[in-house]
């Protein structure tokens, strides 16, 4: 069997409208759909620096534990929504949770209001080089990271808008985002403290 994929590009520039197609098609299809619980509100009460800091949680009941990995989720100055990934819990004491390392967006200034996301972890054994195509859809701002067992980061992005998505295909004229490694396991979640998102993607390869 084989899958396809075709990935197309289009612009618009002074009213007429350009296209470019990639068509990819591979024997081998991963594929994902994950419900992704809500994120936990708090705040950013102490700025350390870019990458350090410490959240207050809004309630006493969140789920955030000493060692637990964590994205941290915040909307900017300019309105953007950012996101620091794959940071590492310090020890918790009640609403205090100390966050430190990570990838991805410096950490804002203090008492930026911030939701704490437990990224998802899913079983995605890859060989980097032998993608074809990737397409990964978040129906709220989500971040996907490709990860090995460690887990180290072979590649990682944040889907900055609402109901859209990433995607790549081989000979798009970009590299490969996950050629560098061998990924083992893929990590998901968003920024929505409400209620539970859906993050799913398929990754195509040899």
């Amino acid at each position: 069997m084989s899958f396809s994929a075709i990935e197309t590009k289009g612009l618009n520039l002074n009213g007429v409208t350009y296209t470019q197609q990639v068509a990819q098609n591979a024997p081998v299809l991963a594929e994902f759909n994950s419900v992704v619980p809500a994120a936990q509100p708090g705040t950013l009460t102490t700025f350390t620096d870019t990458s350090d800091g410490t959240i207050t949680m809004s309630s006493g009941s969140h789920t955030v534990t000493t060692g637990a990995r964590v994205d941290v989720y915040w909307i900017d100055t300019s309105n953007v929504p950012q996101c620091r990934r794959g940071m590492t819990v310090g020890t918790v004491a009640g609403t205090s949770v100390p966050i430190s390392g990570g990838a991805g967006t410096n950490l804002p200034a203090a008492s930026t209001v911030v939701n704490v996301a437990l990224p998802v972890s899913l079983s995605m054994p890859l060989t980097g080089a032998n993608a074809e195509a990737i397409g990964i859809y978040a129906d709220f701002v989500g971040t996907f990271v490709f990860a090995t067992a460690v887990p180290a980061e072979v590649f990682g992005y944040t889907i900055q808008v609402a109901a859209s998505s990433y995607v790549w295909a081989n000979g798009d004229g970009s590299t490969n985002p996950i050629g560098g490694g061998n990924p083992t396991q893929l990590f998901v979640s968003h920024g929505d403290p409400s209620q539970a998102r859906v993050l799913r993607g398929a990754i195509s390869h040899t």
